[in-house]
């Protein structure tokens, strides 16, 4: 029988179906799956999917609260509390403070979330020493004398152990007692992911034609200065593209674009030939127009001298990209809390320059197309009436203003 491997997006409805069944309360208010019966689900993938991503946007959508740890260097003092003597019955006894895992649960709880995700990540990275204190942390919700709330769902994340060296196989009892979920990365979802979050469109571009570049991890040999061969591990993974997404943008609002070499993007694509590759199609993306470009027609205090500075002979494929990014920019803004009301603003101020450059009959049908293929857009214009647009609108389709005798 073969292992059921899901997406990322398919792990997060399953993830978020099962944290909400374990939730759910009979009419007493008692909820019907009780913490001894509930077993954690685990999200095992290789680095860089997005686990945590999944985990946190669960607790926001279903509306809980969520306290991240993670369990690779976690000491046993942290995991059990430090020990304390006390003396009861004439008797002295050892007990222990509360556990930090719980004490940061409990003042989320104090917060009012009482219902919440307690994320442990690298589960399969714990000590020896630590396992048999976790696994009963897991089955009963307690820590010695120290319980768990009992609205707050335990999810584990884990790494296969080829990708991670403290990584190890869990044993055949443990995994009996958790509700495991193979996740793989998916092209499909990391798009969708990216295009929701408005992530640089040059990284979308780049990974639409080619798509094996999205996630890689492997070894490459090299020799080193003593002409001796050593293997290099490389690591390309979703959210080194999405880093790297963010860090471009800031350098173009820095108006810095011009100082992203190969060097930069090694540091978030950690593969030669996918930092080399990616690296010459951003300087060739770069030779268009970018959110930095678009930024600066928006803020200039004389656009008249940038239209006339977009009109020369050798801009005409500038003008181009022009009418193709300006949605994506917007749709930048949009992702950054702008509101209807400041993109429809920004939109008319980009229709009337591209109005004025050369050959704008071409380039306003081609702004209308790309206007009307963003649904972040055209929402937006369902919301506020855009008197630049309808005038677009009415040049595209050759309909013309009436004017009064």
């Amino acid at each position: 029988m073969k292992k059921k491997i899901v997406g990322i997006k398919d792990a997060k409805n399953n993830l978020k179906n099962y944290v909400r069944a374990l939730l759910l309360k009979d009419r007493k208010g008692k909820y019907i799956i009780p913490f001894r019966k509930r077993q954690p689900p685990y999200l095992y993938s290789p680095p860089g999917c997005g686990k945590t991503q999944i985990v946190e946007e669960t607790a926001s959508e279903l509306g809980i609260g969520f306290v991240s740890y993670s369990l690779t260097h976690m000491t046993r003092n942290q995991l059990l509390g430090l020990p304390v003597v006390s003396e009861e019955d004439g008797e002295r006894c050892t007990n222990y403070t509360v556990p930090e895992i719980i004490a940061a649960v409990r003042e989320e709880v104090r917060k009012g979330k009482v219902e919440g995700i307690l994320h442990l990540d690298e589960f399969n990275c714990v000590s020896d020493t630590i396992m048999p204190a976790m696994l009963g942390f897991l089955q009963t919700g307690t820590i010695g004398q120290h319980r768990l709330p009992e609205g707050w769902v335990i999810v584990l994340c884990g790494n296969p152990p080829e990708y991670n060296r403290s990584a190890k196989e869990l044993d055949t009892a443990i995994i009996d007692r958790m509700y495991r979920v193979i996740i793989e990365p998916s092209f499909e979802d990391f798009m969708e992911y990216a295009r929701e979050r408005a992530l640089h469109p040059s990284v979308i571009e780049y990974l639409c034609l080619n798509k094996a570049d999205l996630y890689s991890v492997g070894y490459r040999e090299e020799k080193d200065e003593n002409q001796c061969r050593r293997k290099v591990q490389e690591v390309v993974t979703p959210r080194g593209w999405e880093n790297l997404s963010r860090m471009l943008s800031a350098y173009e609002e820095m108006n810095m674009s011009e100082t992203v070499d190969n060097t930069m993007i090694y540091g978030y694509l950690k593969s030669e030939k996918i930092a080399a590759s990616f690296g010459s199609f951003y300087q060739e993306y770069g030779s268009g127009i970018g959110i930095a470009h678009i930024h600066e027609i928006l803020e200039s205090e004389s656009p008249q001298e940038l239209v006339e500075r977009y009109s020369g002979k050798n801009m005409a494929k500038k003008r181009l990209d022009l009418a193709v990014r300006i949605p994506e920019y917007l749709e930048h803004c949009a992702s950054q809390g702008d509101t209807p009301e400041m993109i429809s603003d920004m939109l008319s101020t980009l229709i009337r320059f591209v109005s004025e450059l050369p050959s704008s009959g071409g380039l306003t049908d081609r702004l209308m197309i790309s206007i009307n293929d963003s649904e972040i857009l055209m929402d937006t214009l369902m919301k506020v009436k855009n008197e630049e647009y309808l005038k677009l609108c009415g040049l595209s389709y050759g309909i013309k203003e009436r004017r009064s005798a």
